[in-house]
């Protein structure tokens, strides 16, 4: 959607800008929710498996 919305403001020089901008932010954005929930599940595995060790 976002590249949708790009591509129709492309011809408008001041939104345009501003849509490049907001594009940017939401992949940069996207990205670290991404790297945040894979090193939360790391994590979450990792405490997991120090429990399971313990119990045996």
């Amino acid at each position: 959607m976002a590249v949708t919305l790009w591509l129709v403001t492309i011809w408008i020089p001041y939104l345009n800008i501003g849509t490049t901008i907001a594009f940017i932010t939401f992949v940069v954005m996207f990205v670290l929710f991404v790297l945040a929930a894979s090193i939360a599940m790391a994590i979450e595995a990792s405490f997991w498996k120090q429990l399971k060790d313990n119990v045996e």
